[in-house]
């Protein structure tokens, strides 16, 4: 995956973050760039109490990633 690929699939995760949770801005997600620690941190300082829903929506997330990842790691 080059770069251009990585920041796509950044803008697109940001996106689906923002509509997901409003409260998280573009600037919080850039100070987080590319991690899934820091964005899951970031949600749960806006939105007391959303530790396990923040979990439930970005482990799927986290693993389709992975799983890409993993898949052009073979393909190289």
């Amino acid at each position: 995956m080059n770069e251009g690929q990585m920041d796509n699939k950044w803008t697109n995760f940001k996106g689906k973050i923002t509509s997901r949770w409003g409260k998280i801005t573009d600037d919080d997600l850039e100070h987080a760039r590319s991690n899934l620690i820091r964005v899951a941190g970031l949600i749960q300082e806006k939105y007391t109490g959303a530790k396990e829903n923040v979990k439930n929506h970005l482990d799927p997330v986290i693993k389709k990633v992975s799983e890409k990842t993993k898949n052009m790691k073979e393909k190289m």
